[in-house]
């Protein structure tokens, strides 16, 4: 009751679900159950073997291999604490016996966002399904806008403005009162709009996309098995997503936490601040302070390979020899000798230059560089 209004619906059922496992002590008062007794429900519920998982509608109906996951044993433990602390702060109790239950340390995941090749594969599926418009629309919107699929369904047709490629979507918010906030996409999306609003039926159902939140995670259910994706293509899969591409491509926390509607930037460093290998190692090469620094060994090399030698700042096509660099001074009008450059590359004037057998290799932007500035054209 004390939360009727405050929190929505679903947060109530949550905490419904999560509450069960304390009704064996409903019998006792508030006041004797200890730590003792919170510990041992909850080593029971760690050693439970026969666990049905919970369906999107709520109903226990899909048999489940082993006991409860991490991530339930936490919600759990964290909804009981609240429970006690609650009763704290309503005075039924002085101390809270859930202070020293310990939540179980949750896995670090990487955000289940769909892949850009699962995207393609999705949108390839749509042009091939039996509502071809709807589905690349809906499709397209999903990933470009990063709205919730409560939003996308919800969308009325006189909250979407093609010319300006932005829509207002109303989502989930506290207490079970919705809130509303624009949403932005691209050309292509709003072209796809245009057409699927086109051959819309009409109806005096104002929606833009006809679905229910069910409906649309059918739709992607379906698109998902004829593509053959690899992995999660839900409607929450979009919106990791556009958060992990918007922070690979340099947006900022506070920018990425506005487009996505959050509350505050913490809720969006939690979900989505944490990137895969594979974004890592492009992190890596892109901003690397060493990438600037030319450590290429200024002495003789041998008889190395020209490529052996290339950095990744460079590559073969950039690597030129002696002949070569006196051309490209003469194509620029400089007047250079062989022994000038031999000279300035024992003296480090040339940086990464190398020897290679009876001939010197530089890197092309290097000897230009010293050229231009050391013999650059008078007039």
């Amino acid at each position: 009751l004390s939360y009727q209004g405050v929190v929505s619906p679903t947060t109530i059922k949550w905490y419904y679900y999560y509450l069960r496992p304390l009704d064996v002590l409903a019998d006792r008062p508030i006041t004797e159950i200890t730590i003792d007794d919170l510990r041992a429900l909850y080593v029971g519920l760690v050693q439970k073997n026969n666990v049905r998982a919970t369906s999107r509608n709520g109903s226990n109906n899909r048999p489940r291999q082993g006991g409860y996951s991490t991530h339930t044993l936490h919600c759990f433990a964290r909804c009981w604490r609240r429970l006690f602390n609650w009763c704290v702060e309503e005075q039924y109790l002085q101390t809270s016996p859930a202070t020293r239950l310990t939540l179980p340390p949750l896995p670090d995941l990487d955000p289940k966002a769909v892949s850009q090749s699962d995207y393609l594969k999705l949108l390839d599926a749509a042009k091939k399904s039996m509502h071809p418009l709807r589905d690349e629309a809906l499709v397209r919107f999903l990933a470009d806008t990063n709205a919730r699929v409560g939003g996308v369904a919800g969308l009325r047709l006189d909250r979407l403005d093609l010319r300006s490629c932005e829509g207002r979507v109303f989502e989930k918010g506290r207490g079970g009162n919705c809130k509303s906030r624009f949403v932005y996409f691209t050309p292509k999306t709003a072209q796809a709009l245009a057409n699927w609003l086109a051959v819309r039926p009409h109806t005096t159902d104002d929606r833009v996309f006809l679905l229910k939140e069910s409906g649309i995670y059918q739709v992607l259910d379906r698109l998902g098995e004829k593509a053959g994706t690899d992995g999660p293509h839900n409607p929450h899969a979009f919106r990791h997503a556009f958060a992990l591409g918007m922070l690979a491509k340099g947006a900022n926390l506070g920018q990425v936490s506005q487009l996505m509607g959050h509350s505050s930037i913490t809720v969006t460093h939690k979900s989505y601040g944490r990137f895969g290998d594979k974004y890592l190692k492009e992190f890596h090469t892109r901003y690397t302070w060493v990438s600037d620094v030319n450590d290429i060994e200024h002495t003789s090399m041998g008889e190395k390979n020209a490529v052996d030698l290339v950095e990744t700042k460079w590559d073969a096509s950039n690597w030129i020899t002696i002949p070569q660099a006196l051309t490209l001074a003469q194509e620029r009008g400089i007047s250079i000798s062989r022994n000038s450059i031999i000279h300035a590359v024992n003296q480090g004037k040339i940086y990464g230059a190398a020897k290679q057998g009876r001939d010197w290799l530089m890197p092309r932007p290097e000897f230009l560089s010293w050229a231009m500035y050391r013999y650059r054209p008078r007039g």
